[in-house]
């Protein structure tokens, strides 16, 4: 159902979505870097909370519970407190200017209930912020980054009118990369088990994200709603590029508004009257972010953290989600046919070893999940991109 707050909001949003270390960050500051955008560093995705309708998930009154939950954590970090596992900023070296996240929070759970529903959720939340930064009131635009939003595109197209969404894809194997790193790294800085373990497998859910970012993007086309975006073509923007986003997003060519963003798009500092951010400040790559594990690794020897048939999967993947590549029939029947003779291999391997991790104290019943998770991820994800090449 359509509320009266959706019918009359104006205001143009731009959604960047990309599944985890797709690089959708790096779009996110870049726009940020226009004074005249409203950003929001972190947003909440909407999968835990909402039904692909829009409406609460049931029970509705303890979702709404979690939401409240949530958006006290993320005002809680975006506040600058730390990491609950990590002991440091959640921000790390961020800075944020303006926002008031006390006051944004006052205002946002003032007027959550239980009949809220998406597109309201997101109204509410641009609202209230615009009232939290300084000035906020007299921007032009907002921009939201948000994961695992695409089967609910078309719920925010109908209830919002100037909605758009630049999705930035990357190349897959290198996402992966930077997704094992920080599965090795994260968590708790002392007796840390490795998130390979981890109860939920997080690691198998971000590749499933990642293969689900995929599969929308090779079928999608660029239009009056979506702008699909390669990170390697993000950075160095051409005039061309920023003229074809600013009529993307505003229906006009900006002359100030493209050459803020072509300069943006050659920055690893970014910083204003708002923002003050590094682009790898949250990678796990940084030495800082790897030091309670006595280790360094980088991007060029985080293959030594992989087993080969683990190797093989990411490589699948990839052979699936590089949209660069043209690949034939029979192309994809020889890759298809070379992994499943494999396959029976790569399960027995994932069973008995499971995927490289780093060097932990020894916890049986651990190393058993760690074994359960890996296998889990090459069976289901084995199968699913073996249907989706051969689909493709």
């Amino acid at each position: 159902m359509i509320s009266s707050n959706q019918l009359n909001y104006n205001r143009n949003i731009v959604f960047v979505c990309g599944s985890n270390y797709s690089g959708k960050s790096l779009m996110g500051h870049m726009l940020a870097m226009e004074e005249n955008c409203l950003y929001n560093y972190s947003s909440i995705s909407p999968k835990a909370f909402f039904k692909t309708d829009g409406e609460l998930q049931e029970p509705k009154a303890e979702t709404l519970k979690k939401l409240i939950k949530d958006i006290k954590t993320v005002c809680f970090y975006l506040n600058g407190g730390n990491h609950v596992h990590e002991n440091e900023r959640w921000l790390r070296k961020d800075l944020l200017y303006g926002y008031n996240y006390d006051n944004f929070q006052a205002i946002i759970l003032k007027s959550l209930n239980i009949n809220i529903n998406l597109v309201d959720f997101y109204i509410l939340w641009d609202q209230s912020l615009q009232l939290s930064r300084k000035n906020g009131t007299k921007t032009d635009f907002s921009v939201f980054e948000v994961e695992n939003i695409y089967e609910y595109k078309d719920t925010i197209l109908s209830g919002l009118k100037n909605v758009k969404f630049i999705d930035i894809i990357r190349n897959p194997f290198k996402q992966i990369c930077s997704q094992k790193i920080d599965i090795l790294m994260r968590g708790p800085k002392k007796n840390f088990s490795g998130a390979l373990s981890s109860k939920n497998n997080i690691f198998f859910i971000s590749l499933m994200e990642m293969i689900e970012q995929y599969t929308v993007s090779i079928s999608s086309l660029n239009d009056k709603f979506n702008y699909y975006l390669n990170l390697d073509d993000l950075r160095n923007l051409s005039y061309k590029d920023t003229d074809k986003l600013s009529l993307f997003i505003f229906g006009e060519k900006k002359i100030e508004f493209t050459n803020n963003l072509m300069n943006a798009s050659r920055m690893q500092h970014f910083k204003n009257e708002f923002i003050n951010f590094q682009s790898s400040n949250r990678s796990y790559f940084q030495e800082d972010r790897q030091s309670h594990h006595n280790v360094k690794i980088n991007r060029n020897d985080i293959n030594k953290l992989m087993f080969f048939f683990e190797k093989e999967i990411y490589k699948y993947i990839d052979f699936y989600g590089d949209i660069k590549k043209k690949q034939s029939s029979l192309y994809k029947f020889i890759a298809v046919s070379r992994f499943m003779i494999c396959f029976p291999i790569f399960l027995i391997l994932s069973l008995i070893i499971g995927f490289k991790d780093l060097k932990r104290p020894f916890n049986l019943f651990k190393k058993l999940k760690l074994r359960i998770n890996s296998f889990n991820i090459v069976w289901s994800i084995g199968l699913k991109v073996t249907v989706l090449i051969l689909r493709k």
